[in-house]
């Protein structure tokens, strides 16, 4: 099967390279993903889309590729005294494929449609400001209510065209553009959509840093680790940017491939579904005012939640992730190590003490069955994952397995990642959902904001999927983004109870980071790589003949 996948896969890149009209003789570079994007719009959702649009919408910032430090990309910046107002001036001669100056009023259109309500976008939790000013064509200031000392770090999202859009937002996330933009601020222009087989972009002549030295970009849409890992083998693609652990001897031994390892700003998890999954609902109404969410039948009890975790070896599954893997207590990951907690402890693996917590709230098996209830309701439930992914793959079996030993009965639904994140994950509609995120800035705000903010629970449009809601939590969030200085030592406690009130909490299931393993074959040249910034100077890169 895996060979005749193989073979499937080299007919489907011959397509997807061969249709490519020559620019030059750049050549073309292939990138393995796992799922399909949802668009190309720069404020969607799901990390295949966000790399995607990444070559083609500008970002105002960017991180530098070894320390993470936000720098200059489209726009440089200055910062008042008070640290309220922020003055940006625009690269003079960046311009969008079409000729179109790229100005002050793109990025206003953009930033204000990332927080309007009609938008949805999970922007609108992690930007608070209260004016954007436009100065003229190429410099504007942005104004905040208060110091804010994430900022920065969530203008790296990318900024597209107005003049492509309506001006009140109404066509924001239906446009053309959106599935087949015909212009580009980036590098990259998009060129062709083949669902579920490829995405291909070609050079943007008139890339404002200078034009691509590669003709194209193909990402082969590779569900399957195991069948795009070989294909990387044998060299139909250029790049897997999600080795496994256990697939790293083999490419290392590759002396056509290069693995570049580093501790990964990512989080894997179970996310809880706190709420009731048959009626979703946001946290707040339009008014502000709090929702009545009703309450998951299982694991609205902090108890099942707490048992879960204990009821399973995470150490086993840490064992599975492979070298550079870390053990997590919550969103804040280990390689933003003056924020993570290290003086809290995870909950130990006690299966004993998980079925006795399960007993003292009454979660016992009166019937012998092996599964345990409550009220007539068995402590029974789905879990959801993207399924291709060996190591997930493995997860979902020993979670299924050891919860089972002591009364669960976990149904495992391993899916497309596409046919899942909308009609269940996002929807709020699951029951577990076991999946990982990952952030490119060193901000240790994104994801805790993300994942906890109650303001982020909003079905379909925010991240708070565990429809998470703790004043305790928000005032925390708050309070760690509003540091006067905003310098590191003063932050770090905030950080510390975010981290202890999940641990109270257990609104996640916190499992690892991972030690991310990046392989790429040794025809790419002129690559500027580092744990912050992967693709960075994609501009420069050639590929040897």
């Amino acid at each position: 099967m895996k060979r005749l996948q193989i073979l499937l896969l080299v007919i489907v890149l011959a397509l997807a390279v061969g249709s490519v009209t020559a620019q030059g003789d750049g050549g073309t570079l292939v990138i393995a993903i796992n799922a399909d994007t949802q668009g190309f719009n720069a404020f969607a959702q799901t990390s295949v889309t966000n790399l995607v649009t990444s070559f083609m919408w500008p970002t105002l910032v960017q991180n530098d590729p070894q320390t993470g430090e936000i720098i200059p990309n489209l726009a440089s910046w200055t910062i008042s005294e008070d640290g309220l107002v922020y003055n940006f001036t625009i690269d003079a001669s960046a311009t969008w494929s079409d000729g179109t100056p790229i100005t002050s009023g793109d990025v206003k259109f953009a930033l204000d449609a990332s927080q309007a309500p009609e938008v949805g976008s999970f922007m609108a939790g992690l930007l608070n400001y209260e004016a954007i000013n436009i100065i003229d064509d190429k410099t504007f200031e942005i104004v905040l209510p208060a110091v804010d000392c994430t900022f920065l770090s969530n203008l790296g999202w990318g900024i597209m065209p107005a003049h492509k859009f309506a001006a009140d937002f109404s066509d924001f996330n239906t446009a053309s553009i959106n599935t087949a933009p015909d212009i580009a601020g980036g590098p990259f222009i998009f060129d062709e959509h083949a669902p579920d087989e490829f995405i291909r972009l070609r050079a943007n002549p008139s890339y404002w840093k200078g034009e691509p030295q590669i003709d194209n970009l193909v990402f082969q849409i590779i569900p399957d680790s195991e069948v795009a890992f070989q294909a990387l083998m044998s060299g139909e693609v250029d790049i897997f940017p999600t080795l496994l652990a256990d697939q790293d001897p083999a490419a290392a031994s590759n002396p056509n491939l290069t693995v570049f390892r580093f501790p990964a700003n990512h989080v894997s998890f179970t996310t809880f579904n706190l709420a009731d999954p048959t009626n979703p609902q946001p946290a707040y109404d339009a008014d502000g005012n709090p929702v009545d969410q009703g309450s998951h039948p299982i694991f609205g009890d902090v108890a099942v939640r707490r048992a879960y975790v204990m009821g399973y070896d995470h150490d086993a599954v840490l064992m599975l992730a492979g070298e550079g893997a870390a053990r997590t207590i919550g969103p804040v990951p280990p390689v933003v190590s003056w924020a993570y907690a290290n003086a809290l402890s995870p909950l130990p693996y006690d299966p004993e003490g998980a079925a006795a917590i399960l007993e003292e709230a009454g979660w016992v098996d009166s019937d012998g069955d092996g599964v345990r209830e409550k009220d007539g309701v068995p402590l029974a439930f789905q879990l959801d994952y993207p399924a291709g992914d060996t190591l997930i793959d493995s997860v979902a079996l020993i979670i299924q397995d050891q919860l089972g030993q002591i009364g669960f009965r976990v149904t495992l639904n391993g899916a497309e990642w596409q046919s899942l994140v909308g009609a269940r994950l996002l929807a709020q509609t699951y029951d577990a959902f076991y999946l990982g995120i990952g952030a490119a800035s060193a901000e240790p705000d994104f994801n805790p904001n993300l994942m906890l903010n109650s303001r982020q629970d909003i079905p379909g449009g925010g991240l708070n999927l565990a429809s998470y809601v703790n004043p305790a939590m928000d005032e925390s969030l708050a309070a760690a983004r509003s540091v006067p200085g905003c310098a590191p030592v003063d932050r770090a406690p905030l950080y510390e109870d975010v981290q202890e009130l999940v641990l109270e909490d257990v609104p996640y299931d916190f499992t690892y980071s991972i030690g991310a393993r990046w392989a790429y074959n040794n025809r790419i040249q002129n690559m500027v790589l580092g744990p912050w910034s992967l693709y960075g100077n994609i501009e420069d890169w050639t590929l040897a003949q």
